[in-house]
């Protein structure tokens, strides 16, 4: 036999190896998989780098309404440092007011005040980036909006139309203009805001000196007026916005007039509201004008924050893990008109916006006391109105 059989072999139209080609064939393999092991670690490295969040600090996305410029910023909060970085703007036809996302974080709501609308945004976690669901038409002057616990309905409160309102959200976020209902209450309604049985809506009223209450049917968003249908409040309090404890069977209202917080025992099984306890925001001896703006409170339910328009501060105030009951921290100094402002979902951080200055106020908050300790002041635009802090999924 002829060693010359190993080598290739001529045929017409091809090249043909025959013998030759199983000889090769060590050699083929080691070459191409050796090259192959290459380029599968670097697409490891590759994909590995570009991971959300692989070799960063955790961060959050901050979400700002400018009322005088028509558009959304977006920031990026380090939940480590504080470090705060622009990262997005979104111009908008009306002037954005009030902000609501959903738990997952990917999600914005938006009252437009200006032109009586409500819009749904997906936001991009990686960028804070919104791209634009739904615009519907809906009320004169939609002061707030907030989705229920099931999150396939959004409320919305409406001030000078008098008015609440309920949509239906579909699966991608987009709101369903044909499912409006919409339920008569008073001047001025404020806020809404639903229970955590998911069974009752209160709403209240800076105007009657009111706290407004509808039955809610998870199953098909209907709406009742509870019994009472609505709880009155003493004159010049102007219940404005609430806050429903996380654990507890509680319910907070900062009062607009009243320069005040109110404490409520609030049963599930009713809707019924009982009055506990009302301290003030200001000091004593605070004796010019202030009204009261935003509440907000901790996601573990220990602290409380309002909003002083006037004294521009945010009042602190502890809550009993036991009772619910109030105890004051005192006023912490803050930007001019403290319209908004919002604590991330870590309770770590809180963000004011001053209305009047165009700046934002941000805060550590101390764990164990719940005092604000001031971090950093950023410009941000014209007439900021509302803040959201979120924790998107990627």
């Amino acid at each position: 036999m002829k060693t010359t059989a190993l080598l290739p072999h001529p045929s017409p139209g091809r090249n043909d190896f025959r013998l030759g080609r199983s000889a090769f064939l060590p050699i083929f393999c080691h070459r191409t998989l050796a090259r192959l092991a290459g380029l599968l670690f670097a697409a490891f490295l590759t994909v590995g780098s570009a991971l959300p969040g692989a070799g960063e600090e955790p961060s959050a996305l901050v979400f700002v309404s400018l009322a005088g410029d028509k558009r959304i910023d977006t920031y990026r909060l380090n939940l480590t440092s504080g470090a705060l970085e622009p990262t997005a703007k979104t111009p908008t036809t009306g002037e954005p007011g009030y902000l609501a996302f959903d738990r997952s974080g990917n999600r914005l709501f938006v009252c437009y005040r200006s032109t009586g609308e409500l819009s749904s945004y997906r936001i991009d976690p990686q960028t804070g980036n919104l791209e634009l669901l739904s615009l519907v038409a809906a009320g004169a002057d939609p002061a707030y909006c907030a989705l229920d616990r099931s999150e396939k309905f959004l409320l919305s409160a409406y001030y000078r139309a008098a008015k609440i309102g309920i949509h239906q959200i579909d699966d991608q976020g987009v709101i369903d203009p044909q499912s409006a209902q919409w339920h008569s209450t008073a001047a001025n309604a404020h806020a809404v805001q639903v229970d955590r049985s998911n069974r009752w809506a209160l709403v209240p009223h800076t105007g009657p000196n009111a706290i407004f209450l509808f039955s809610l049917h998870a199953n098909d968003g209907r709406l009742a007026p509870g019994n009472p249908p609505r709880f009155s409040v003493p004159v010049g309090t102007g219940p404005r916005h609430l806050q429903f404890h996380p654990k507890l069977d509680r319910v907070y209202f900062d009062n607009e007039q009243g320069s005040s917080v109110s404490a409520f025992a609030f049963d599930p099984q009713t809707g019924r509201l009982e009055h506990r306890q009302t301290l003030p925001t200001i000091p004593r001896d605070f004796d010019q004008r202030n009204t009261c703006a935003d509440l907000e409170i901790s996601p573990d339910g220990r602290w409380l924050y309002a909003s002083n328009r006037g004294h521009d501060s945010i009042a602190g105030f502890r809550i009993d893990p036991n009772t619910g009951e109030l105890t004051s921290l005192g006023q912490f100094p803050t930007e001019p008109t403290p319209r908004s402002f919002a604590l991330d979902t870590s309770g770590s951080w809180l963000i004011a916006a001053g209305q009047k200055s165009g700046y934002l106020q941000l805060y550590r908050i101390d764990l164990d006391t719940g005092r604000l300790v001031s971090h950093s002041r950023t410009k941000a635009g014209v007439r900021p109105w509302a803040v959201a802090v979120i924790n998107p999924n990627p």
